[in-house]
């Protein structure tokens, strides 16, 4: 069985019946913006979603410690993956701040 879900796992570590295997893949899950499109095209709006967006809380929660945060587009078991990039860090304050600075101090809506 392919792809078997979280929650599942400790239940299948536990029957001797079954031998898992796991290995990273190479799947990479984003939130892919129009830049040409407002309010996209403000970089300060796209840096507000990179520091406001929990990564850490997202792998925890939703994939049970089973994946790692994306900080580049291609996941690291590939051979051109550049770890020297620096992840954009969790900070809510200053996502507030820098969405303020691009004139969306009250928020703003958009459809994904």
């Amino acid at each position: 069985m392919e792809f078997p879900n979280p929650h599942d796992i400790p239940l299948i570590q536990g029957d001797p019946t079954f031998e898992l295997i796991m290995q990273p893949s190479l799947n990479i899950g984003y939130l892919a913006r129009n830049m040409e499109k407002p309010p996209f095209d403000n970089l300060k709006v796209r840096l507000t979603i990179n520091h406001a967006i929990n990564k850490t809380e997202i792998v925890e929660r939703l994939y049970q410690w089973l994946g790692i945060a994306a900080k580049n587009p291609i996941p690291p078991t590939l051979w051109s993956y550049d770890d020297t990039i620096e992840d954009y860090a969790y900070d809510p304050e200053l996502a507030k701040q820098l969405l303020a600075e691009a004139g969306y101090s009250d928020g703003f809506q958009t459809t994904l």
